[in-house]
């Protein structure tokens, strides 16, 4: 609609011709993360990256459309994706969509998450909110992630304030609602006292 703003919209879309990862042999105990290289989830994607989380991510692209939950494929087709963004100069607001292939068993999955963030010449704040649904599994998950920075010329802070609610049918009959509550939090702030010399602080709570 304008230079600063976009909607993408992919039906079935062939990923086949993405590169595959390339082999990393990893001999520590931290998992390697491999970024998500299909177009449509890497254009605007810093967008909807929190700033605050120490490197945790509540958002991992590359958990749409992959194995079902069924067992029944390694890669889930997509039927449909749609993106919009709207970029300012201070206000910026972004929100996609994603739904699988139903598959014969009906287990195909649906993700939902919206962004939008504020600046100014020394603050950032912004709010993430997700949600997946995963009939194979009966569950459902949202999540909500408030994250501040603030930048001086000798302060420097951030924190992040994250909740899920995740909600799941349970028992033989699956007839049993089970709900859990996840609350993660993170701060951290420096003062620059001189080039050479600061003293910083972090905090991080799962």
């Amino acid at each position: 609609p304008a230079h600063h703003q976009q909607i993408s919209l992919a039906l079935n879309p062939d990923f086949g011709q993405v590169d595959s990862d390339e082999l990393v042999l990893n001999y520590s105990n931290v998992e390697t993360l491999y970024t998500d290289k299909r177009p449509f989830f890497t254009q605007d994607l810093s967008l909807f990256s929190t700033l605050s989380l120490n490197d945790s991510q509540m958002i991992h692209t590359r958990r749409i459309g992959a194995g079902s939950d069924d067992g029944s494929t390694f890669i889930t087709p997509i039927d449909a994706a749609v993106r919009a963004t709207h970029q300012g100069e201070s206000i910026n607001v972004g929100a996609f969509a994603v739904q699988e292939d139903s598959l014969a068993s009906g287990a195909g999955k649906a993700f939902y998450a919206a962004r939008t963030t504020w600046r100014n010449e020394h603050w950032q704040s912004g709010l993430l909110a997700t949600r997946t649904e995963r009939p194979g599994l009966q569950r459902e998950a949202d999540t909500l992630t408030w994250d501040s920075q603030y930048q001086s010329s000798s302060w420097s802070f951030q924190s992040a304030l994250a909740q899920s609610v995740i909600r799941e049918q349970q028992g033989v009959d699956k007839g049993v609602d089970s709900t859990e509550n996840g609350l993660a939090l993170f701060a951290s702030g420096k003062y620059q006292f001189t080039p050479l010399f600061d003293v910083g602080f972090e905090l991080q709570r799962l």
